[in-house]
């Protein structure tokens, strides 16, 4: 069929189904559509339609099907009230995905599934936060859990009189801890090129998971989401094309833990050690690497679940976005050697830093107790050596009379 919709579709009071898809239809969409309340399919795909789909659209209550992609519509849908709690018989599919035929692709937050110009779809994953903003949100969560997991080692210590004790690992040293062939073991230092390479590596890191978290968002006009639902003009239904399997997630997982499960049970336990030092650098440094770490698996998680269509590149993204937090490591030893006699004695001034916070801090409740301890003691011996002073001196007086 050619031409356009005519306007007096109104008079058709007790329409249900219009199903007009895989024509050559052209024009807009007549707001009357709105206006017939029985309507519970429309299925307009793969036509030759422009402007912007009715806001009038968003009356009809009975509406289970919408069918409006492979088009050339422009702007914002209207939101669609499904009635009750939407099943996975409601469907509502736009021209919303990337890339787009027009300038101005159309805006659909309510639609259950998004098209692009290759005829290819994808379930819609729009949500009220970006990518962006619920990772500021995990690494704010992740500093307030340090924050508590402080709190946690300082209650341990006081409830079992010994925080050495109940928590063995304190006397772990602080280089081990940071990672003896890391760049993290640069926070230890004082020197101010140690810090400046600390932070330019930890800078590099951030901003390339940044460039894989962005087009993970499917919200973003450019986005590397794979679409992998087909809905062929000759069907009504959709049908998925990635063999991605649970069986991948896992191994992904599995990855993933074994790779950085070390990492966050040492920033976890300089956490702790600082609780007890009161160290403010051991507390800095377990924060970043917890942060650092943690934002390595969001990373692969959320980029995996944008892109990956199958097990193997499930995977190999992983093992990607694992290298980049590995890079502290690729430093450390690029540094060391270019720079074999730098290193050393970088070595030995963070070695000494370290021991001043393990040997010094770690033992200053020991020594205060041992120093108390002497001081209560002190008095009793000074007071036993006066009287025995006084009683000499007595009998020395009395021979001296006799």
């Amino acid at each position: 069929l050619t031409g356009t919709i005519p306007s007096d579709v109104i008079s058709l009071v007790n329409l249900k189904e219009f199903t007009f898809h895989s024509n050559m239809l052209t024009g807009t969409i007549p707001a009357a559509f709105g206006y017939l309340d029985d309507l519970s399919a429309l299925t307009l795909s793969y036509n030759k339609l422009e402007g912007s789909i009715p806001s009038e659209l968003k009356r009809l209550e009975n509406l289970h099907l919408v069918h409006l992609h492979s088009n050339l519509l422009t702007g914002e849908a209207p939101e669609i009230n499904f009635v009750g709690t939407r099943s996975s018989e409601d469907v509502y599919i736009t021209d919303c995905g990337s890339p787009s035929l027009v300038l101005t692709p159309v805006s659909c937050p309510s639609c259950t599934t998004c098209c692009n110009s290759d005829n290819a779809c994808q379930i819609n994953h729009s949500t009220n936060l970006s990518v962006v903003e619920q990772t500021l949100i995990l690494m704010g969560a992740m500093f307030i859990s340090a924050l508590m997991i402080i709190f946690g080692s300082l209650v341990i210590g006081r409830l079992l009189k010994s925080a050495e004790h109940s928590l063995p690992y304190l006397h772990m040293d602080s280089v081990t801890l940071c990672g003896k062939e890391s760049i993290y073991q640069f926070l230890l230092s004082k020197k101010p090129s140690c810090w400046f390479i600390f932070l330019a590596t930890y800078g590099i890191q951030i901003l390339s998971f940044w460039i894989y978290l962005g087009p993970s968002d499917f919200g973003e006009v450019e986005n590397d989401w794979s679409y992998t639902l087909k809905c062929p003009s000759n069907s009504l239904l959709c049908n998925g094309t990635s063999s991605a399997s649970v069986l991948g997630w896992f191994i992904m997982l599995v990855v993933i833990c074994g790779d950085l499960l070390v990492d966050i049970i040492n920033g976890s336990r300089l956490i702790c050690k600082s609780a007890t030092t009161h160290s403010p650098r051991l507390f800095f440094s377990g924060t970043l690497i917890l942060m650092i770490t943690v934002l390595a698996a969001w990373t692969s998680g959320v980029y995996n679940r944008a892109t990956a269509i199958s097990d193997t590149e499930m995977v190999m993204n992983a093992v990607i976005l694992l290298f980049i937090n590995s890079l502290d490591e690729r430093a450390y030893k690029v540094i060391k050697t270019a720079f074999p006699s730098w290193m050393e004695h970088v070595s030995e001034e963070i070695k000494e830093n370290a021991w001043s916070i393990d040997v010094l801090n770690d033992n200053a409740e020991t020594r205060a107790s041992e120093y108390s301890l002497a001081a209560s003691n002190e008095p009793v011996g000074l007071k036993q050596d006066e009287v025995m002073n006084e009683s000499n001196h007595s009998e020395n007086a009395q021979s001296t009379l006799c």
